[in-house]
């Protein structure tokens, strides 16, 4: 099987893996063996002995293959991976398209990943657009504090999200006095920009309380208070996926409100909770016309 491996990095890494190898090594490992293709689309050094690289890989849609429904096609991720000390590690990965799941990119060239997407620049990401995705508007992939963000890019017309970097500088700014601004920031971020991916999950989980109050506003102003054991399913849909406008934040001492509109029908409610060295979701309060 030939491999595109551009990263020399990630061939030193694959023959240092060994079996008792931490997880994130092993996971790298699994994602190397099952890879058809890979492309590296950038890697910048974050520390002295870390190297982070944005990839393209390319994987069957079912392994072992079969000759069922896309049991022989591919599907195209974008995979974090974090080369630490030359050892490669996984960190986290975004589905761009997938035969099994119906998932296509809006290309002249379906066979040829690296020229379905556009590369804006480390800073910026890929940008893409499905052809038969929730809109008809390109999407840009980034990269912060090593999570993936997505951001719809608007159309002439639109209103831009609250994901670009200047809205995202503006708000980042209201946080600088808070207690542990940074992270204060990166929870933030995600609420509002985080891709819908396992690793953000992850990260979620370690920052949303086990119970959380869920307010809900009906159309006649009603409030409907109840106490909501938190999931898998209810962490992704606190994930924004870059389609939140118009967002404000409110702080108080340890605690920070933040409201945005993920669409013009509904306004959502996010309330951020500071306590034991940590951030935390402890509150939501949706609304709908």
């Amino acid at each position: 099987m030939k491999r595109l491996i551009l990263a020399a990095a990630l061939q030193t890494a694959l023959g240092a893996h060994t079996a008792i190898a931490p997880p994130t090594e092993a996971k790298a490992a699994a994602w190397l063996d099952k890879a058809e293709t890979i492309e590296t689309v950038y890697s910048e050094n974050i520390t002295p002995d870390s190297v982070l690289a944005l990839m393209l890989i390319s994987t069957p849609s079912t392994i072992p293959r079969s000759t069922a429904h896309c049991g022989a096609g591919l599907e195209d991720h974008a995979v974090l991976m974090l080369n630490k000390n030359g050892k490669q590690n996984y960190v986290d990965s975004f589905l761009l398209q997938s035969c099994l799941t119906s998932l296509v990119l809006d290309t002249e060239f379906p066979y040829d990943l690296k020229k379905s997407i556009k590369f804006e620049g480390p800073a910026r990401g890929i940008s893409f657009k499905w052809l038969n995705g929730p809109d008809e508007k390109r999407h840009l992939l980034s990269v912060s504090n090593q999570h993936f963000l997505l951001q719809t890019l608007p159309d002439k017309d639109d209103k831009p999200t609250s994901c670009t970097a200047n809205n995202k500088a503006a708000l980042r700014k209201q946080l600088l006095k808070s207690p542990a601004p940074a992270e204060a920031w990166t929870l933030t971020e995600l609420l509002l920009c985080g891709a819908k991916t396992s690793g953000n999950v992850a990260y979620l989980r370690a920052h949303v309380a086990k119970k959380i109050t869920a307010k809900v506003y009906d159309t006649g102003g009603e409030e409907q208070v109840s106490t909501v054991t938190v999931d898998a399913s209810l962490l992704e849909s606190l994930l924004g996926a870059g389609e939140a406008r118009d967002a404000e934040l409110t702080l108080s001492d340890n605690e920070i409100a933040l409201q945005y509109w993920p669409n013009e029908a509904c306004i959502n409610g996010r309330t951020l909770r500071y306590g034991k060295g940590q951030w935390r979701v402890v509150a939501t309060g949706d609304a709908c016309d």
